[in-house]
């Protein structure tokens, strides 16, 4: 075979190799298309604490994008937070706020009793701590 012939037998090859119609080619090609996928969205996490024990706070959840869309896929506006309302009840509860009066003289001779009572500051509301009645204490007077 001349130069010239060996030439054009190569360059016959190579083109029959790089055509896209060759069978070989088209289906090497079909394994490597890409395939659009939407994306994926986690589970919701657990709810957050309230943010007020009372009178109305607020409370959320979180997800995230697990998968990104991929190939011309979508990924629809989802919303990736919640929040709502919590421990609307309407009254805080509130402690009785106190202090106490100095112990009366113990009365009579003997064993006797002796007193004091709170001053109330602030009563208690909506199922706060009490306030505390008025004490008595034994004592023994040396008459």
């Amino acid at each position: 075979m001349t130069r010239c012939a060996t030439l054009v037998l190569v360059l016959a090859v190579v083109a029959v190799i790089l055509t896209p119609s060759n069978p070989w080619r088209r289906r090497r090609r079909r394994r490597f298309i890409c395939k659009p996928t939407d994306c994926k969205l986690s589970q919701w996490s657990a709810w957050a604490a309230c943010s007020r024990t009372c009178k109305g706070g607020t409370t959320t959840r979180t997800r995230q994008i697990a998968y990104h869309e991929s190939c011309g896929g979508s990924c629809p506006s989802h919303p990736l937070n919640e929040t709502r309302s919590c421990n609307i009840q309407q009254c805080c509860p509130v402690d009785c706020a106190y202090s106490w009066s100095a112990w009366s003289a113990c009365t009579g001779c003997g064993i006797s009793t002796k007193s004091r009572t709170p001053f109330i500051k602030v009563r208690n509301s909506c199922n706060g701590k009490a306030c505390p009645g008025k004490e008595t204490q034994s004592c023994k007077t040396g008459k």
